[in-house]
Parts: structure tokens; C-alpha cells; sequence
């Protein structure tokens, strides 16, 4: 026969504050543990305050396990609940308040020794033993004490007060402990529980302090923190082999994780619903408005495909005056005008820079071009305003994820440098730059550090210009990685496009020149003079979209808002910019799918800018619509996948999310962001995102301990969204 389970000795029978003699704190004192199918003793236990009673009026425990109708008074218990049985309270003013815990009971995960009194006194804590307890996923509570109306005289004995537990847990969470054989796991005992907790009275502390002066503020931490190391397991600390059965065990879960001390000062909001039930498993601030840093490339994709298609090419041409001549010269200018092709980069060529331009090379050279007698014009009027994304700070623009958005993109607008060591300690470093190129002024302020030294490097471009200072020191015999962004980029398009058109036997006579929306206001383009020599087409915009999604790329992410920006760009309105017009159709593709007005604030396409706001309700929402779109498969793809690629390879290894959550991070100063599809154990199908903003990582958890734990245990949820 099984050995019966004492249910809730994982915590004290009773919790009470000795006033008077021996000792002041009684704390874990688990009694007559031995014997079984009783009655817990003592779960609430009896206290003189003036006024209050109550009595124990019926056992609800499953099975029938605990002797039933068990009565006891309780006095004073002003912040009632009830566990194993059903309690009635008359409180001062009259009437019976009653209550009931609804809770589930289950396995615990791992062995934690705890102090249980075996007999005797339980303040004496004679026979004392300890043993490893098999838990999981102990209550996540917030410690307050219960409130006293006021002490009765203990004529000289030992007065015993009962410190009642206000907001004891947050939501639905699982314990048991279990005696005998320790190593087994009973499944099928569980039991339910509801709390309803109210205050009454002054303070217990402020009570205790007036009445014991200096005892209180030593006793009381030391018992929160006793009963918070108990009783808290977040989902950081569980294993990928637990499984939750029930809706009830994963909202305890997730709100359990939420509710880690770490979070205090930070905002969570979390929404998870089913695809295949339409049901919302779990919200929490799903209606508040949060930064969502990357995420907002969730938007800009599903814009794209939706206004664009996945089969939508970007177009590049290359016009002249006239065709050239029977000998290959091009008597004037040749403009080469972009439309924000982003796939002019060594990522769509697998790694190979040289690659890039290839493609306008070979078409330019097909065309019997041998000659440029003009200039080489890289015109980037296309797009209208700005270079940068609207809300981007200034100390971003020179890095990567900064780096200028033209019309007219190569390389991402990004320069690669390797900053490799010298050959001996003094030496200055060597900096490789990748693609090599001559449109950068490199500043080398770099030494050569003695081994073991400590590695310092830095990188600065002033704004508008094309300096860059490479300052620090590297230990010998290593090498630093870095990039830097680069400035007037449709310049530097042609700056290599005329590198590589001369390695193909193409010479240009003229100047490099670039040209942009503001040029073109005094100087318009006139395509009805013009021929178009020569033409190139993106990779489709499935792939384009896959690039941007999986590392997070912010410029493809602005180059497809304002590729949406210029086809629906009315061209009489000059004040509109082309950002301002991707804008306002994303606003208007938001309603479409759903998003309710005011759960959403976007002022650029990327997430990089520090103004942008949007509530998990809207993100939930844009991910069910996209789960029916029409390129619904083309989106999903375009996700990253944890453990495999994309930001979220080297995340959720090992665990049920491996291969299964597909998902878009965000990240940006103080902004943690994780949105997309996962398939649970039972085969259902959610959306989720979890947003935590005003946070920064203690040095003791990362990013991966924040945020990677909900999926997870989503990926784990063996229950069903219907059945709670």
C-alpha cells in the first residue's frame, strides 16, 4: 500500500511568535509526521484576540483520507485559508466568512533538507531529523503577517500569538510531501484549494515592535527569508523532464516565474493563447503599453508580406543618356538608382563580400559597356527623409545595428574589422577590414598588451563622417572582432561598384557622385529622357524576410517599412516622409488584423527606436492573424528556431522548446522581449509573448534565465487549454 502523503508539512503546522519565555521563534515544527490518515494537527492554531472566533466546520480533502468533520476552534485568524479543511470565522462584526483552497497536489523536483520535529514540544524541538525532501514547484507567496486587533495578558506564561499569512500565494501553485518510500511519485493524489484573504486590524510588526522593542526586526527576516528559500521555486530552477497536466499547475507556474523578487522594480507582460481553441492560457499586463525592442520586426515582416507578397523583388537600375556607342563608351553619366534592395550583401552569398555586387556588374558588362565617359551616380532618392530611423539615438549610428538606411545598401552599410595583436608586446595592432576598402580613414591608437593583459578596444566614428579611431590594447596573440557603420552609403555603393567594374576591364572616366531626395527636389529625375541600360532584382521577399528575422536585422527591417512607404507614398504630398507613409499603412494594416486602437505606437520599423510602444495583447494578435494568413508558412519559417539558428541558437538547448518554439527576441537597454508560435507536449498549438521592460541582468541570471523558461514550459504543458 502506498504510504499516506502529508499534505502541506512542507510548511509549519504552525507559524507563532512566543512572547515571554524560552524562545521567541517557533518555525517547521511538523508533528506526529509517523502516523497516518489524520488530521493535520495544528494548521491553525489558537490565539486570544479580543472579540474573534471560529471553528473548523467540515474537511474537504479527496478521497476521504483526513477524518472528516474534524472540529477545532480557531480564534483570532484573521487571514484565513484553508487547505485541508473548511473553515467558518466569525470575524467582530459578525457573520461566518468562509473559505477553501483549490490546489493541486504533485510531484517536487529534487531533494531539499528541511528540519522537522519528530515528537515532544513542537518550541523545543527535541528529536529533531532531517530529511531530503522530494519537491517541485513550492508556493510562490509574498510574506506579509496577518494583522492582530490587539494581545490579552498571559498571566505569567508563555502567550502564544498567531501570526496569520496575508496574500500567501499569488495564484495556483502544486506542493505535497510525502513519508515512506521517497524515491516513488504518486501522481494520482491531488487536492483542490481556493484563497480568499482579508485584512483586519493594525500591522503585526508595528505591533510586535511597540511591544518587544529590538526583538523583531532580528526575528521576522530571518523567518521571511526561512519561508521564502521553502517555499519559492521559479521556473528557472525546473527540470526539462517535469511535466504540468493542468492549466491550473501552469498559470501557478508562469506566475510564479513572474513573481521572483529579481522582477520587484521591472515591468512583466505575458499573453499566451491558443491557436487551435482560441483560448487565453495565461495574461498578465496584457493590455499595457511596453517597449518592445526587436519585436516590432514581428510587424514590419507580416506588413511586407501582406502588402508586398512573398514573392514581391526589389528592382535596381542603371540608367543613361543614351545606350552606348558600337565600341562600348558610355558617353555621359550612368545613374544607378536603388529602390532599398538590401540583398547587395555577402549574407545572401554565402559570406563571400565579393559576391555582393556581382550582380549588377554582370548585367552592366552584358549590356557592352566598356567605357563610363560621365560620372558614376549612385541616387538614392527613392526614399524620402532621413537616413535613420526615427526615435534611433545618436551614440547607436556608428555601430551595426545603426548603420545609415539608404535606397541604395550594400554589406548592410557595414564595414567587418578583425583588430589582430601585434607581433610583440609595444607594437601597434593590425586592423583587417572586411570588405577592404578605401572608403574609411582607419585611426590606429592601438598597442600590443604582454599576455594575460587586459583587452580594451574601442571604436569611434564621429557622426557624419568617415574617420574612424581605433583606440585600446590586446594581450598578444589574440585578435578582436568588431564592425563599424558607414556613412553616405549610396556613395559607397559606387565606390565599389567602380572597384569591381574595373577588375572586369570596365573603365569610369568620370567622378563618383551621390544623390539624394533632396537633390532631386532642384534637380528632378526625368525618366522619359532616359534609358535604362542595364537592370537587377532582389532575392524574393520570403528570403529578404528570413534574413531580417532571424538575426534581427534592423536595417532590412526599415528597408521593408519604407518599401511599403514608397508604393503607397501619394506623390503630391511633400510633407509626408517615406518612413511616415510605412507608418501609416502599418496603422492601417493593424486595424485589419485585429489590433485594437491604442495598443500599439510605432514610429519606425526596427524596434531600435526608444519610443515605440505596443501591449502583448497586440503582438498575440498580430501572431494569430499571421497564423492564418496566407504566407502564414512563409512567417512562421522566417522566425528563428531555439536551439538552431537565427538569435535563439545558442537558447533552449536540451529542453522541450529545441526545434519546436519558433520566435522573434528583442533586445535593447533595459527591454527583454520574446514573441512567437511553440506546439505543446499535447499537441496544441499557442502564440505567446512575454515582454519585460525596466530590467537589467543581476550578474547572477541572464536574458536566457529571464525569459527562455516560459516557452519552455509551454513546450512542456502536457493539458490542454480546454481543460483546466
Amino acid at each position: 500500500m502506498t504510504p499516506w502523503l502529508k499534505l502541506f508539512d512542507l510548511i509549519p503546522h504552525r507559524l507563532q511568535v512566543r512572547i515571554g519565555q524560552r524562545h521567541l521563534l517557533d518555525l517547521l515544527c511538523a508533528s506526529d509526521l509517523d502516523r497516518f490518515r489524520e488530521p493535520l494537527p495544528g494548521l491553525f492554531e489558537v490565539a486570544k484576540l479580543a472579540g474573534v472566533t471560529g471553528e473548523v466546520v467540515g474537511n474537504r480533502a479527496h478521497g476521504g483520507k483526513f477524518r472528516g468533520d474534524d472540529q477545532k476552534l480557531v480564534a483570532g485568524l484573521l487571514a484565513e485559508f484553508h487547505l485541508v479543511q473548511t473553515v467558518g470565522l466569525v470575524n467582530p462584526a459578525g457573520g461566518i466568512v468562509r473559505s477553501h483552497l483549490n490546489q493541486s497536489a504533485r510531484d517536487f523536483q529534487g531533494r531539499q533538507p528541511m528540519l522537522f520535529r519528530r515528537a515532544n514540544s513542537p518550541f523545543l524541538l527535541q528529536n529533531p531529523r532531517v530529511i531530503a525532501v522530494p519537491r517541485r514547484d513550492p508556493l510562490q507567496f509574498r510574506t506579509r503577517f496577518g494583522d492582530i486587533s490587539q494581545f490579552a495578558p498571559a498571566g505569567g506564561g508563555i502567550q502564544m500569538v498567531a501570526v496569520g499569512r496575508r496574500q500567501f500565494a499569488h495564484s495556483r501553485s502544486s506542493f505535497f510531501f510525502r513519508f515512506g518510500k521517497r524515491q516513488e511519485i504518486t501522481q494520482n493524489s491531488r487536492m483542490n484549494a481556493t484563497f480568499k484573504l482579508r485584512p483586519a486590524g493594525p500591522n503585526l510588526r508595528n505591533s510586535m515592535r511597540n511591544f518587544l522593542p529590538g526583538a523583531v526586526p532580528k526575528c521576522v527576516p530571518g523567518l521571511l527569508f526561512v519561508l521564502c528559500g521553502f517555499l519559492t521555486a521559479p521556473l528557472a530552477q525546473s527540470k526539462s523532464g517535469e511535466s504540468i497536466e493542468t492549466l491550473a499547475e501552469l498559470q501557478a507556474r508562469l506566475n510564479g516565474h513572474l513573481a521572483q523578487p529579481r522582477f520587484a522594480a521591472a515591468t512583466w507582460g505575458a499573453k499566451i493563447v491558443s491557436l487551435d481553441a482560441g483560448k487565453t492560457l495565461f495574461e498578465y499586463n496584457a493590455a499595457k503599453l511596453l517597449k518592445p525592442a526587436s519585436n516590432a520586426k514581428l510587424f514590419t515582416g507580416a506588413l511586407a508580406l501582406d502588402r508586398l507578397g512573398p514573392d514581391y523583388r526589389i528592382k535596381t537600375s542603371c540608367h543613361a543618356a543614351a545606350k552606348p556607342d558600337p565600341n562600348g563608351v558610355l558617353k555621359g553619366d550612368l545613374i544607378v538608382y536603388g529602390r532599398g534592395d538590401p540583398s547587395f550583401a555577402a549574407r545572401f552569398n554565402g559570406g563571400d563580400s565579393s559576391k555582393s555586387l556581382e550582380p549588377i556588374v554582370a548585367a552592366l558588362v552584358a549590356a557592352g559597356i566598356h567605357r563610363i565617359e560621365g560620372d558614376l551616380i549612385g541616387d538614392e532618392s527613392w526614399f524620402h527623409g532621413a537616413p535613420f530611423g526615427s526615435s534611433w539615438t545618436w551614440d547607436d549610428l556608428q555601430n551595426y545595428y545603426g548603420a545609415e538606411v539608404s535606397a541604395l545598401s550594400q554589406e548592410d552599410n557595414v564595414v567587418d574589422l578583425i583588430v589582430k595583436s601585434g607581433a610583440k608586446s609595444g607594437e601597434p595592432c593590425l586592423i583587417v577590414a572586411r570588405p577592404d576598402t578605401p572608403f574609411l580613414n582607419f585611426i590606429n591608437r592601438t598597442k600590443t598588451g604582454d599576455k594575460g593583459s587586459k583587452r580594451e578596444i574601442s571604436l569611434y566614428r564621429p557622426v557624419g563622417e568617415a574617420v574612424v579611431y581605433v583606440s585600446g590594447q590586446l594581450p598578444l596573440g589574440t585578435n578582436y572582432p568588431d564592425a563599424v557603420s558607414v556613412h553616405r552609403p549610396a556613395l559607397w555603393f559606387v565606390t565599389r561598384l567602380k572597384e569591381q567594374l574595373e577588375r572586369r576591364g570596365v573603365a569610369v572616366a568620370g567622378k563618383l557622385r551621390s544623390v539624394n531626395w533632396l537633390d532631386r527636389e532642384t534637380q528632378p529625375l526625368d525618366f522619359s529622357k532616359l534609358t535604362e541600360i542595364a537592370s537587377v532584382e532582389s532575392r524574393p521577399l520570403s528570403e529578404i524576410l528570413a534574413k531580417m528575422l532571424k538575426p534581427s536585422q534592423n536595417l532590412y527591417a526599415q528597408l521593408l517599412l519604407l518599401q511599403v512607404g514608397a508604393r503607397s507614398r501619394k506623390s503630391d504630398n511633400k510633407g509626408q516622409t517615406t518612413a511616415d507613409a510605412g507608418i501609416a499603412e502599418l496603422n492601417r494594416f493593424a486595424k485589419e488584423t485585429g489590433i485594437k486602437p491604442g495598443e500599439l505606437f510605432f514610429d519606425e520599423g526596427s524596434g531600435l527606436s526608444r519610443s515605440a510602444l505596443v501591449t502583448p495583447n497586440a503582438i498575440v494578435q498580430l501572431l494569430i492573424f499571421m497564423s492564418r494568413h496566407r504566407a502564414a508558412e512563409v512567417f512562421r519559417e522566417a522566425l528563428p528556431v531555439a536551439g538552431v539558428d537565427g538569435s535563439l541558437r545558442g537558447r533552449m538547448k536540451g529542453t522541450a522548446a529545441e526545434k519546436n518554439v519558433r520566435a522573434k527576441t528583442g533586445t535593447i537597454g533595459y527591454v527583454h522581449a520574446l514573441s512567437g508560435y511553440v506546439t505543446t507536449a499535447a499537441g496544441e498549438r499557442l502564440a505567446f509573448s512575454v515582454m519585460l521592460n525596466g530590467y537589467d541582468t543581476d550578474g547572477k541570471h541572464s536574458v536566457k534565465d529571464d525569459l527562455d523558461p516560459i516557452p519552455v514550459t509551454l513546450a512542456g504543458f502536457k493539458g490542454r487549454s480546454d481543460k483546466p
